[in-house]
This record gives C-alpha cells, structure tokens and sequence, in this order.
C-alpha cells in the first residue's frame, strides 16, 4: 500500500515587479544617451578625413560611418555627452587617429584654433557628476531638431 503524499499549499499571489533602482535607470539612460550621441555626430556630416593625407597616403574611406569623440571619453568624461566634441569619420580615419594622438592633436588644433581646443580640454577636464536621465531629454529634443528621431 503507498502512502499518498499530503497537497502543497497553494502558492499565494506573484509578487509585483520592482521599479528599476536609480543606479539602473541611470546606466540604461547612458546606453541610450551614447547612442543618441553617435547618431546625432553621424548625421552632422560626411567623414571629415575625405581628401586628407593620413601617414603617408591619401585617405581613403572604408567601413561604416562613425561618432568618434575628440576628446576621450575616459580620462575626460565631463565632454563624453558634448555634441562639440562629436566628429563624424569613418572606421579607418578613427583607428589612424586612435594610434596616432599627435596627428590628432595636430588635426583637433587646425579645425577650433589652439585656443578654442584649450578651453575645451579645461572643459573637459572638470570633475563633474553627469545625469544621464536629464541629459537624454536635452539629446532627444537635438535629435528632433536635426531629424535623427
């Protein structure tokens, strides 16, 4: 003869979803902020290597179109969401530039002037906490303006 085994309880209403915590809503908002960003750049213009001589030869574009940022986003990221700093080029300009930081240098001084790149470097510099969430409303209504969204 089996015994039988006695009913589980039954299970009491599923719990309701947490709202995301800010550090969450905070880390999505820079995801779609960057993206933003990128998008933005892109469509601001062509490559801006197109006829330039980069190393020994004549630049010719290849791969997609991409926002590189003028000044680096990890040591300077006060400028990370600056549109000023946003430059559309494509694949092969972006790693010359990337190996090359004198040319870049060089390229950023000829196209603000030496004084406008120093202010902007001293900009960049500034120890600031960046909201994400009030920077995507700030980003969106530019993206509307230059028809992105």
């Amino acid at each position: 003869m089996a015994l039988a085994l006695p009913k589980p309880e039954k299970r009491g209403k599923k719990p309701k979803k947490r709202l995301p915590t800010k550090k969450v809503r905070q880390k999505r908002a820079k995801a779609k902020c960057l993206d933003l960003w990128g998008r933005i750049v892109r469509a601001s213009g062509p490559c801006v290597f197109i006829g330039m001589l980069l190393g020994r030869e004549l630049h010719t574009c290849s791969g997609p179109l991409q926002g590189m940022h003028a000044i680096a986003k990890g040591p300077h990221p006060a400028a990370r969401l600056k549109l000023w700093n946003g430059i559309p080029g494509c694949a092969a300009g972006h790693v010359f530039m990337t190996h090359h930081p004198e040319a870049w240098g060089c390229f950023l001084a000829r196209r603000w002037s030496v004084e406008v790149f120093e202010q902007r470097i001293r900009d960049a510099s500034a120890l600031v906490k960046i909201d994400y969430e009030a920077e995507l409303v700030v980003l969106e209504e530019k993206a509307r303006e230059c028809g992105v969204l």
